[in-house]
């Protein structure tokens, strides 16, 4: 019989098995390590009530400890809490860690002596110190005979605190008699069962560390994992889930974005699909430099709700991570482009015609939806068309609907400049006279300047704050 040495650099879990209180200490927990270590005036947090608390005390085989290691007999003196708020079952750990689950996928193995179990049974569930009733959910099998073995997932009645590769008991519901135990393959699986897969279900079996954390990545999709998460999700030594998280990266099945991980598989599938939505948005808005991040954001997200091809029901903005590993794109801000893309020239006697409309009633020009209405154009083709000669410094937005030529913007700042060279101080009505403009225009324009730190407004009144622009 093979005995599994404990994980000494695993993360802290003791479960607890008796409570008590010492005169003169306090509460105290007895339990065996089950991972990791923990030091005296460490932070705790005990799970599932979230109760945290801090290590006064360690002792070990009635001797005092400074520090405690996995496979050790504990008792544990805790701060701040009381006997009451305890019980056998609960889980002493480090903080933001480990989480709740009431659902679990597992592999049973049931005794050679048992009766058999069938799909839908309702079981005593065993794990550590803690006990509670769950149903058992056979994978593709009505029934599991006398020393068979099965794939499942256990819907719980109560939260535990479990990772992968953990191992657990389970009872006849009744009469209470030992049926077999198992190995938990995922603590936090997919809910729906066409994401429940044969290979992924072999893979979380294997003593092998890289094959269960790639299927764990996989399953995660888009969203990805950070190593932080991986730890809380299996039993195992940190050092060696580095490891085997760099043997992925070396042979090409998962891909790192900052702190993510992502398989590589949900990477081409991604990459195919951001490149086919900017492909696609080109087409119809053939003059905007690109898309921007939200609405990237909002078409995966429709794209999820699909189901396409790598792109994970669990979304989140880990995706945006994975924008700076996809070559053929470029990331400029809040605008996303791609790289291939040709935009559509502007012909110019287009832009001279528009040009024309804006300066024809010198600082009252039309407004956007009027001048598509004068050149008999779709108005949101002329807003791109606006604003691409807006980036090539040959109108000014004054805001989306108002736009004035390069002309007659450096006309209405010569105007300023000779108006303030006599004045400190200029009203509405002032400004409107300056420009024989009416009030309507007057405010658009002032408000522009205002944003731009050309004038400030104070009071009734406005100054100017950067002269010679």
């Amino acid at each position: 019989l093979k005995v599994e040495e404990k994980s000494k650099g695993g993360i802290f879990r003791m479960p607890i098995d008796r409570v008590f209180t010492l005169k003169g200490f306090g509460t105290v927990v007895t339990g065996t390590v089950l991972s990791g270590s923990i030091s005296i005036d460490s932070p705790v947090v005990i799970l599932p009530t979230g109760l945290s608390s801090k290590v006064r005390g360690l002792q070990s085989h009635g001797q005092p400890q400074k520090e405690v290691f996995a496979g050790q007999r504990v008792g544990m003196n805790l701060q701040g809490i009381s006997k009451e708020d305890l019980k056998r079952g609960d889980v002493v750990t480090i903080p933001n860690k480990l989480r709740l689950t009431d659902y679990i996928e597992v592999k049973i193995n049931l005794l050679n002596d048992s009766t058999p179990l069938r799909h839908n049974a309702p079981v005593h569930f065993y794990l550590t110190t803690s006990e509670t009733v769950g149903k058992v959910k056979l994978f593709e099998k009505n029934e599991i005979m006398p020393g068979e073995s099965c794939f499942a997932h256990i819907k719980l009645q109560e939260p535990i605190v479990a990772m992968a590769k953990d191992r657990f008991i389970i009872r006849r519901f009744s009469p209470l008699e030992t049926l077999g135990g198992g190995v938990i393959l995922d603590p936090d699986p997919p809910r729906r069962k066409k994401e429940i897969l044969l290979e992924h279900l072999n893979g979380l079996d294997s003593d092998n560390l890289s094959d269960c954390l790639e299927v764990k990545i996989k399953r995660r999709g888009i969203k990805g994992m950070t190593l932080s998460e991986l730890e809380g999700w299996i039993n195992a030594d940190l050092s060696e889930i580095k490891k085997a998280l760099d043997r992925l990266l070396g042979a090409g099945k998962i891909v790192k974005a900052e702190n993510h991980f992502f398989h590589s598989d949900t990477f081409q599938s991604f990459k195919s699909l951001v490149i086919t939505l900017l492909e696609e948005f080109y087409q119809k808005n053939p003059l905007k430099e690109g898309l921007p991040k939200e609405e990237l954001g909002a078409l995966l997200m429709s794209h999820s709700k699909k189901q396409s091809a790598g792109v994970s029901r669990l979304f989140d903005d880990s995706w945006k991570k994975l924008l700076e590993k996809i070559i053929e794109i470029v990331v400029e801000g809040n605008v996303v482009k791609l790289k291939t893309a040709k935009k559509e020239e502007i012909k110019p006697e287009i832009e001279k015609r528009i040009i024309q409309e804006l300066d024809k009633k010198e600082f009252q020009p039309p407004f956007r939806n009027e001048l598509a209405a004068i050149l008999k154009m779709p108005e949101e083709r002329l807003g791109d068309i606006l604003k691409a000669l807006a980036k090539q410094g040959k109108v000014v937005r004054i805001n989306d609907s108002l736009y004035l030529s390069k002309h007659k913007y450096e006309k209405m700042l010569e105007l300023l400049k000779k108006f303030y060279s006599q004045k400190n101080e200029m009203t509405v009505s002032e400004f409107r006279t300056l420009l024989n403009t009416s009030r309507k225009y007057a405010i658009e324009y002032l408000e522009y300047l205002d944003s731009n730190k050309i004038t400030i407004r104070v009071g009734d009144v406005r100054k100017m704050v950067a002269r010679g622009q």
